[in-house]
């Protein structure tokens, strides 16, 4: 699991809502440049709430993995 956060100047509205209503937490599915995101460089997340999306790279920062509490 990683904590996404949008790119203050870059993320578009979208991306933006995106990380508010379902995160800011996310596992990462894949990194890819899939043709529903016009082939740009994404990453396809899947968040707590079983809600999954691809979200363009330029637009997250994405912070290191979250460390399991024992």
């Amino acid at each position: 699991m990683r904590i996404l956060q949008p790119k203050a100047r870059r993320a578009t509205k979208r991306t933006r809502d995106r990380i508010r209503e379902h995160g800011p937490i996310f596992k990462i599915k894949d990194v890819d440049f899939p043709p529903c995101m016009r082939g740009e460089q994404s990453v396809l997340v899947e968040a707590a709430d079983m809600w999954m999306g691809w979200l363009p790279l330029n637009e997250v920062d994405i912070a290191k993995p979250l460390k399991k509490s024992t």
